[in-house]
């Protein structure tokens, strides 16, 4: 996996990295941060992405190393990608991330679909589930322990379960700690026509490690729209 360095405090200009806030946004790549020497602590604004369901926030303080490595991941828009942001100090390990802020779930769908259910949003302990139309039911959000169940395709560690494709479209679950599941479909026959029922999939659930995390605050559904970020500040230097 190719990982970029980022340099550039927030606002741009050449002043080195001590206590100015960073911005990392979506780029496709896992992203650098090198914890400047005598630095103890950062403050984090996490962000998660949005699809249908809006992504959540998590907002703390992380406990690292002078010089410390840590990698970046910030979410795409699309829950059918990875959705998540998070703080990691491994680039291809999701069993190192230190903070995770969950993505929205995305809509059922379908162009002979009657009914479709929203998305659910990522963020907080447990992801909200997508929206259920009629006995197509929505995935449930991801949780601290374990991905969001669904009768189609069940969430998992990182990842929301993908779209559950059955003549119409439920929705994927949102990336997260654990993802969400993804919504279900349903139809009947009503004179002889089928009508089609697509539902939302779930909200990836957010983290924040607890030994290495203090004065955390969780949002759900905070990013209405697009891509997420990540915002680090450095607290302390020599």
């Amino acid at each position: 996996m190719s990982v970029r360095r980022a340099n550039h405090p927030l606002g741009g200009g050449s002043v080195k990295i001590d206590t100015t806030p960073i911005r990392f946004n979506y780029t496709g790549t896992v992203q650098e941060y090198k914890v400047p020497a005598g630095v103890k602590k950062i403050a984090v604004d996490c962000v998660g992405g949005t699809d249908s369901g809006k992504g959540g926030r998590v907002q703390c303080v992380l406990t690292v190393q002078p010089k410390q490595v840590l990698y970046i991941v910030v979410a795409q828009a699309l829950a059918t990608g990875y959705n998540a942001s998070d703080i990691r100090t491994s680039a291809d390990d999701l069993y190192s991330r230190l903070i995770v802020a969950g993505g929205g779930g995305s809509c059922g769908s379908g162009t002979h679909v009657n009914y479709c259910g929203a998305g659910g949003n990522g963020g907080d302990l447990v992801g909200a589930s997508g929206t259920s139309k009629s006995n197509a039911a929505g995935g449930n959000g991801g949780t601290q322990t374990a991905g969001g169940s669904s009768s189609a395709n069940s969430g998992k560690l990182g990842t929301g379960g993908n779209a559950y494709n059955n003549g119409a479209i439920g929705g994927a679950g949102g990336s997260g700690y654990y993802g969400g599941g993804s919504g279900t479909t349903y139809y009947y026959t009503y004179m002889t026509t089928k009508r089609w029922y697509a539902s939302g999939g779930g909200g990836g659930s957010s983290y924040t490690h607890p030994k290495l995390c203090s004065d955390v605050q969780h949002t759900q559904g905070f990013n209405a729209s697009g891509n997420g970020w990540v915002i680090i500040t450095p607290l302390e230097k020599k």
